[in-house]
C-alpha cells in the first residue's frame, strides 16, 4: 500500500540521517552508522530508488528499532545498558536498567570505570549488566545497548584474534552461554535514556 511504503520510507530516511548524526558526534567511526556508509546509502537511493534504502532501514530480524522504550512480551526482561565518557576529566562509566514485561524496574546499577576508551566502557556496561540479570534469576532476557559496534562484535560467529578489547568480549560471549536465553539488540540513544542518565550519574562513584 502506498502510505505503508511512504511510512516505511521515512523510518528509513531518518535512520540515515541520525546515522550521520552520530558519525558527526563521536567523530569516528565507532558507531552505529559510518557518515561514509550514510551518504553512500543516499547515493544508492538516488540511484536505484526506495526499495534499497527501506531494506537499509531494517535489522536481520526484519525489525526497526524504536525511538523509544518499549517494553518486552511477557515473561520476558529487559536489559538496557551505555557507556559514558566525559570530554573534559576523560573518565569513563557504564549504567544500566533491568525492567520485566510491565516496565517495572526490577533493579539498576551505575559504575566508574577504569576503561581507556567509550568502547571499552559500552563493553564493561554489558558486561555487568548481564551479570546483574543472572544474579537476579532471569532466564529470558533482552539486552539493548546503543552502541552497534558492540552488538555486531558480540553477535559475530567467530571472535577475531585481533579485535580490540577482546578479553572482555570472551567474557560476554561466555556469559552468553549459559543456561538461559538472551538476545542482544541494537537500540537507537533516544530510547536508551535511562541507562544513558545511570552511565553519567556513574562518573561520580569510586572506581
Amino acid at each position: 500500500m502506498p502510505c505503508e511504503m511512504d511510512l516505511k520510507w521515512t523510518l528509513a530516511m531518518v535512520r540515515v540521517l541520525y546515522g550521520m548524526r552520530t558519525g558527526l558526534v563521536w567523530g569516528s567511526f565507532v558507531s552505529y552508522f559510518p557518515l561514509f556508509t550514510s551518504l553512500t546509502r543516499i547515493y544508492r537511493f538516488i540511484n536505484y530508488g526506495k526499495k534499497d534504502l527501506i531494506l537499509f532501514a531494517y535489522d536481520e530480524s526484519g525489525s526497526v528499532p524504536h525511538l523509544w522504550w518499549a517494553p518486552p512480551a511477557s515473561g520476558q526482561w529487559n536489559l538496557n545498558v551505555d557507556g559514558c565518557l566525559d570530554i573534559q576529566s576523560q573518565c569513563t562509566s557504564s549504567g544500566g536498567i533491568l525492567r520485566d514485561a510491565l516496565g517495572t524496574w526490577i533493579c539498576g546499577y551505575s559504575s566508574r570505570e577504569a576503561a581507556g576508551t567509550i568502547f571499552e566502557a559500552e563493553l564493561l556496561a554489558v558486561w555487568r549488566g548481564l551479570l546483574l540479570a543472572w544474579d537476579k534469576g532471569c532466564s529470558s532476557l533482552i539486552c539493548e545497548s546503543d552502541c552497534a559496534e558492540v552488538v555486531r562484535l558480540i553477535l559475530l560467529p567467530t571472535l577475531p584474534e585481533s579485535v580490540p578489547c577482546r578479553d572482555i568480549l570472551v567474557e560476554i560471549r561466555t556469559l552468553l552461554k549459559r543456561r538461559w536465553d538472551v538476545q542482544v539488540k541494537f537500540i537507537f540513544r533516544e530510547a536508551n535514556c535511562v541507562a544513558d542518565a545511570l552511565a553519567k550519574l556513574g562518573r561520580s562513584s569510586a572506581i
